[in-house]
């Protein structure tokens, strides 16, 4: 029965149903003493600089996710003279941000700060960087920190 159940949680994300995925409701707690929750995985944190927000992220079923709760940037910002590879990242990101605005996961104060109200999966913590940051491309191996101030290249390079 355990491995039924197991194997039915892999399929289930894979088809569009998402509802047994994510974390316990007890992640505030756990965000707020740096402490991972039930996973493998520390919290990892990085600076939004475009309001000085933070947002953090976690792997979470094989995934790097960044959590409820994590400030955002506002907008995604393009810069002029790219390659047409990063203009390509910039347009995905872009789409995200529109698509999770959209769907209400994204709140925006009036201050022009951005917050998610749900968790949002990545494909790589670089994905994840480039996101909350509102850029095209990102370092997230250099980018996304524990508490200790150690990268997720050095966690990930200890496990």
């Amino acid at each position: 029965m355990n491995h039924f159940i197991k194997e039915f949680l892999t399929i289930l994300p894979v088809l569009g149903v998402e509802v047994f995925r994510g974390r316990s409701s007890k992640w505030d707690d756990a965000l707020k003493a740096g402490e991972a929750l039930q996973y493998d995985s520390p919290i990892f944190q990085v600076s939004v600089k475009k309001h000085g927000g933070t947002a953090y992220g976690q792997i979470i079923d094989g995934e790097f996710t960044v959590l409820k709760g994590s400030a955002i940037a506002a907008e995604v910002t393009r810069k002029d003279n790219v390659v047409e590879s990063t203009r390509r990242q910039f347009e995905l990101r872009k789409q995200l941000h529109e698509r999770l605005n959209n769907e209400g996961a994204i709140v925006i104060d009036d201050k022009g700060i951005a917050t998610l109200t749900r968790d949002v999966p990545f494909s790589s913590p670089s994905a994840a960087a480039a996101f909350v940051q509102g850029r095209a491309t990102a370092n997230g191996r250099r980018e996304w920190r524990t508490k200790d101030n150690d990268t997720y290249a050095d966690w990930e390079g200890r496990k």
